[in-house]
This record gives C-alpha cells, sequence and structure tokens, in this order.
C-alpha cells in the first residue's frame, strides 16, 4: 500500500491535534488555521471533525481506515476518522523494574524486539511508557510475546519532558504510518479502549457546587466534592487520601451571568477538625503554589511522585485553598468579566465565602477573628524603595540605586496625581517587567536575576513547576474535579488589573486593626 496521505472529508467539521516531534498542532476553529501549543495533554488524536480552511501540514499522517490491515488479534485505537501518527504512544504502565519488551516495525519491513532496561526510561514506583506500533511489517507480531505485559486499567500523562525523550528516542521514521493498537486479550484492554476510543479521556467531569447550594442539597455537595483518588488503580498517588481525613475540591460559581468559577481546595484539620480553625488563605494567584510549595499537606518531585508534609498546617487548622481572582486556576466566560479592580476582586471572592461557608455548615462572615499579610504589596507609594534595599545586600552600587529612586519617584507622583495606568507601568519597569514585552525591568538589567523573590536565587527553581505537571495527571484531575477545564495563571488577567497595582489598601488595613482584628 502506497504511503498514507490526509483525506480531508465533507463530514469534518471541527478540530483535530496531533503532536510532530515536541510540536502539537491544533486546528483553532476559531481562526480557522492549524496552531501550535505548548502541551503534551493529548498524545491521542481526539475528534473526527476539521474546520480549519489551511490544509494539514504536509505530513505521512493518515485516516486510520486508509491504514494496512492490522495483525489477528488487534485493534485500533480509536474509530476509524480519527488520525494516527507513528509515534502516539500507548499509554499504560508497569510495575518498576521489570524487563518490558515491546515491537517496533524496522525499516526492513520485519517486526524487531526491543527491551527497555534503563533506569531513564521509567519514573519511581510503577510508571513507564509501552509503545507498540502496528504497521506494513510482513507477519504477526511474535506470538505470545504481548502476555507478558500487566496492563494498568488507566491512562495517565507523565511528565512532559519524560514523554517527549521516551518519545523522541522510540520514533519510528517509516515512511509509512503505523496506528497505535494492543491486543486486545490483555487485562483491562476494554477500560482501556473505551479511555483512548473517539473523543473520551477519562478526566471526569468539572464540579460546580452552586446549584447544590442553591437546592439546599448541602450533604451532597460535600460528597459530590470529596477528593478520592482509587488507590489499587494509582497506588503512588494514594496519599491524595489524606489518611481518613477529608478534603474537598470543586468550582463554585460567583457571577451566573458571566459564568464565572472560583476553584477551591479546602483541607480539613487533621486534630479536632470540629471545632479548628479555619484558614483562607489568599497568595494572590493560585492557591494550589501553597498547597504544594508552602503549607499544605503534600509536595511533588521532579517524578511527580507526591510526598506527605509533616509540618502543614491542616495539622492543626483547616486551610481554603482558593484561586483567585476569577481567570486564576478557573475562567469566566467573557472578556469584561475580568477583575478590574480590588473592589472587583472582593466581590467575588465575597460571593464565593458566602456559599462556601453554607457548604461547610456555617452561616455568617461573623467569624473573622483575624488576618495576616505576608509579603504584602499593599501600600505601593510607602513600598518601592527597592534600589536601597539591593544597594544595601550589594546587589547596586551607588549609580543603580539612584536610578531606581528616581524612578520609584517618578511612580509615587503619578500615584498621587492618580495616574494609574502610568504609576504601574513605572512600578513594573522597576522591578516585574512583565507587563512590558521585550524589555526586562531595571531589577534584571542590574542584578541579571529574573526571579526577585529570593536574592540567593537568580531565576525560578525549577521545583516550581512540579506541581503544575502533577495537577494535569489524568486521575487528579478526575479526583479534584476538574475534567477537562483549563485552569492556569492567564495573562488576561494580569493585564485587566494591572492599572490597580499602584492603588494602596492602607486604609483599608486601618480599619480593621480599628475595628479589633488581630
Amino acid at each position: 500500500m502506497a504511503s498514507c496521505t490526509f483525506h480531508q472529508q465533507a463530514q469534518h467539521k471541527s478540530k483535530y491535534q496531533y503532536v510532530d516531534n515536541q510540536l502539537v498542532l491544533t486546528c483553532d476553529s476559531s481562526v480557522g488555521n492549524w496552531t501550535p501549543s505548548s502541551t503534551m495533554m493529548n498524545l491521542v488524536v481526539i475528534g473526527v471533525n476539521l474546520t480549519c480552511s489551511v490544509p494539514l501540514p504536509s505530513t505521512p499522517y493518515c485516516l486510520a481506515a486508509d491504514l494496512p490491515p492490522l495483525p489477528d488479534g488487534y485493534v485500533f485505537v480509536g474509530n476509524p476518522g480519527v488520525l494516527v501518527h507513528p509515534i502516539l504512544a500507548n499509554l499504560t504502565y508497569y510495575k518498576k523494574g521489570e524487563a518490558i519488551k515491546y515491537y517496533v516495525c524496522a525499516g526492513n519491513g520485519t517486526w524487531t524486539e526491543e527491551v527497555v532496561l534503563e533506569e531513564t526510561n521509567m519514573t519511581r514506583g510503577f510508571l513507564i511508557l509501552f509503545l507498540l506500533l502496528v504497521t506494513s511489517c510482513h507477519g504477526d507480531l511474535p506470538s505470545g510475546k504481548t502476555a507478558e505485559v500487566l496492563l494498568k486499567s488507566d491512562m495517565q500523562m507523565l511528565a512532559p519532558e519524560r514523554s517527549e525523550s521516551i518519545i523522541r528516542s522510540n520514533n519510528n521514521n517509516n515512511a509509512r504510518s503505523p496506528a497505535v493498537a494492543f491486543n486486545p486479550s490483555l487485562p483491562q484492554q476494554q477500560q482501556l479502549l473505551e479511555i483512548f476510543n473517539g473523543q473520551h479521556l477519562n478526566m471526569g467531569h468539572a464540579l460546580y457546587l452552586t446549584k447544590f447550594l442553591e437546592d439546599g442539597k448541602f450533604q451532597e455537595a460535600r460528597e459530590a466534592s470529596l477528593v478520592k483518588i482509587n488507590a489499587t488503580l494509582f497506588p503512588d498517588l494514594e496519599l491524595l487520601n489524606n489518611a481518613g481525613v477529608p478534603t474537598h475540591s470543586g468550582y463554585i460559581t460567583v457571577n451566573k451571568s458571566c459564568d464565572s468559577n472560583l476553584f477551591f481546595w479546602y483541607t480539613a484539620a487533621k486534630e479536632n477538625s470540629e471545632t479548628a480553625p479555619l484558614i483562607l488563605w489568599l497568595p494572590g494567584g493560585s492557591g494550589l503554589f501553597s498547597l504544594f510549595l508552602e503549607h499544605g499537606p503534600w509536595f511533588v518531585d521532579s517524578q511527580l511522585k507526591v510526598y506527605a508534609r509533616y509540618h502543614d498546617w491542616s495539622r492543626t487548622h483547616g486551610v481554603l485553598y482558593v484561586d483567585n481572582p476569577v481567570g486564576i486556576g478557573n475562567y469566566t466566560a467573557r472578556d469584561e468579566c475580568y477583575a478590574t479592580s480590588q473592589e472587583d476582586v472582593a466581590r467575588d471572592l465575597y460571593s464565593f465565602l458566602q456559599q462556601f461557608l453554607i457548604y461547610k455548615g456555617l452561616v455568617a462572615l461573623s467569624y473573622l477573628k483575624g488576618i495576616g499579610i505576608g509579603n504584602g504589596f499593599c501600600d505601593p507609594i510607602n513600598m518601592i524603595h527597592w534600589g536601597d534595599f539591593l544597594f544595601t545586600i550589594g546587589m547596586a552600587g551607588y549609580e543603580e540605586r539612584d536610578r531606581f529612586r528616581e524612578l520609584a519617584q517618578a511612580a509615587r507622583q503619578q500615584i498621587k496625581k492618580e495616574k494609574w495606568t502610568l504609576a504601574a507601568r513605572l512600578i513594573d519597569t522597576i522591578l516585574g517587567g512583565v507587563m512590558t514585552p521585550g524589555h526586562t525591568s531595571m531589577f534584571t538589567n542590574v542584578t541579571a536575576y529574573n526571579y526577585y523573590f529570593n536574592f540567593r536565587l537568580p531565576v525560578e527553581p525549577k521545583e516550581f513547576t512540579y506541581y503544575f505537571q502533577f495537577l494535569d495527571l489524568i486521575p487528579v484531575r478526575e479526583a479534584i474535579h476538574v475534567g477537562k477545564t483549563v485552569y492556569h495563571n492567564s495573562r488576561k488577567v494580569q493585564t485587566k488589573i494591572f492599572p490597580d497595582m499602584g492603588r494602596s489598601v492602607k486604609n483599608k488595613i486601618e480599619n480593621l486593626l480599628n475595628k479589633g482584628l488581630k
């Protein structure tokens, strides 16, 4: 059979996604073109329709229906009409230390046995990629060999860099496009087939709790939001079950007309959970950063293995982690619904808290006992003396310190005039540099550091990225009730609220203190 080519058929209406080495191209229906993406979330092609007006880039991709017949006993992963690619992997997992065998179609048209033994091709515990390619090789696979492989009953994503390296090392450059296949006689094959079949990925569904609360179904809301991992299928993730101390997560709708939702993850106290104080933690972005990197019950390593943190705050307190404001770790349907001021942020958070406290069994906000601010940028006009600090610790000289002072004074002048956008741009020029594309901040130009939260670290620690990858694991997405919803730190959130950067909340803090809060 000749090399496969892509056929754009009339019934293809919506979206395709495919992998080309480390590049994922997605048909963006809104612009009618193929656009690159950095995600490796969907290694399997999804969708059976297409609206792109631009032809698919030239490649040996083909429709599954155009492929040569499979050996007896094998089936396609996906329906005819779904694009497949030579390097797509059957994402299944095996116990660490086993000699995993797989078969690839060699350039001479014969089956070649490969054995994966290297530790670098394994994650800790039970994870390893198994690649079985079915092409136009002559003859069936060696009889009985696939029986050596024990399939897990669900799929899970690896860290992107690990996926890329394994895919790259196992890329079969045969000009004739194979389909991904597996032997249906293997254990749990039907469940695996259902996961890959068509457009289905077993991530569960996003959980919206507001409707439960409006209908008075409080217990149902608590039960539905319970974070629970199937420890039999995913023993390395069992710690998320938190040893009998419940954690809950989901979305609460804070603005129905905008479809604005805030994501939360609540960890109950391990000691005296019924009477323990409740901490609402707001790090100024994703609450999950703090959960995994600061004081939550778990942390994650480079192999995406989860560990218990002994000195976590939830030992003696209930802790509520919220992705706040709208657009950070959650979403809103319309651009005009993003927060543009601290008042907008407070309004949405107040709506969230009213619902959450009912969900938890409380009835009012009068329980507030105290407030703590750590590293809070709450009074910019008096807090932008960064040049003097850098000079004191030896990271800036006299000239650099004076330039910092000049920019800070200019920013203060704009704040006094209530020219908020100009003030924000000057502050960003001094320290952030994130809102001026193509330009670095004065801090970076002077110190050569890109990371300003710790003067001992020139760049953001790589450990800060592990929890992102962990949260994209399919069983984790299912367990925390986000499903296929995209949750991330949106640049649009920064852009919308950027002019508010220079505003002070000093008077609000003074008001709280005057009311006796500690």
